[in-house]
């Protein structure tokens, strides 16, 4: 009667085990996570952990398409203020707008009061503020507005109230503000419009007072304030006017209150101001047509 009595319970459990592993299957296959008092007699070890495997595994697919979503959304590619180092008050990487691949205020080194990169417009390949050194009240890229592969401030290096780059308009491949080596109140790059190829303030070393590139209007190819040696209240290239592959201040060296090419307006091909040497209250180059 033993041999009955365990014959007669044990198909019961093999039935319950069946169904159980039926239904675990099922739950499986379906993609849900049933409760574990419905399979009360099914190795619950297992089931649960292959449950939880497949809705792990989908929400491993689910988070990389909502990721890549994302990052299609933001395909720019744009930089907007990249490394800061100590000091206070700076501000680096404004406002940028649309646009691809544009850079805005790459690394700022420590000082006070700095400004780096200020409002970039749409554009694509634009650079606006590169690098700037330690030293108070900075200013370097201020507004570009739309266009293409054009670079304002690139370089500026310790000082005091320095100002590069100021204002650049539309256009493609201007390049506006190159580098400004130590020096106080000094201003490169100071208004370009639009046009195509255009430079203006190239190279700007050390002194006090000294401005490079002043006012640029619209023009292809054109060339203001090359490079700019040491001294004090120098002025290189003022303001020039329309007009193709012009050259308005070529080489500035070192010395106090000298002027270096001072208007020039519409034409081409035209050179004011090749270069001057060192010296004091010298001009160079001071109205052309």
């Amino acid at each position: 009667m033993n041999r009955k009595f365990e014959t007669s319970e044990s198909r019961p459990k093999r039935r319950g085990f069946r169904l159980a592993t039926a239904v675990a299957a099922a739950a499986i296959a379906g993609g849900i996570l049933i409760p574990t008092s419905s399979a009360m007699a099914a190795p619950t070890t297992s089931v649960e952990s292959v449950v939880t495997h497949s809705k792990h595994d989908h929400k491993k697919k689910h988070d990389g398409n909502h990721h890549g979503k994302k990052k299609k959304r933001n395909n720019g590619g744009n930089t907007q203020g990249g490394t800061q180092g100590g000091g206070n008050g700076n501000t680096q990487g404004g406002t940028q707008g649309g646009g691809n691949g544009n850079t805005q205020g790459g690394t700022q080194g420590g000082g006070n009061g700095n400004t780096q990169g200020g409002t970039q417009g749409g554009g694509n390949g634009n650079t606006q503020g590169g690098t700037q050194g330690g030293g108070n009240g900075n200013t370097q890229g201020g507004t570009q507005g739309g266009g293409n592969g054009n670079t304002q401030g690139g370089t500026q290096g310790g000082g005091n109230g320095n100002t590069q780059g100021g204002t650049q308009g539309g256009g493609n491949g201007n390049t506006q503000g190159g580098t400004q080596g130590g020096g106080n109140g000094n201003t490169q790059g100071g208004t370009q419009g639009g046009g195509n190829g255009n430079t203006q303030g190239g190279t700007q070393g050390g002194g006090n007072g000294n401005t490079q590139g002043g006012t640029q209007g619209g023009g292809n190819g054109n060339t203001q304030g090359g490079t700019q040696g040491g001294g004090n209240g120098n002025t290189q290239g003022g303001t020039q006017g329309g007009g193709n592959g012009n050259t308005q201040g070529g080489t500035q060296g070192g010395g106090n209150g000298n002027t270096q090419g001072g208007t020039q307006g519409g034409g081409n091909g035209n050179t004011q101001g090749g270069t001057q040497g060192g010296g004091s209250g010298n001009t160079q180059g001071g109205t052309q047509g």
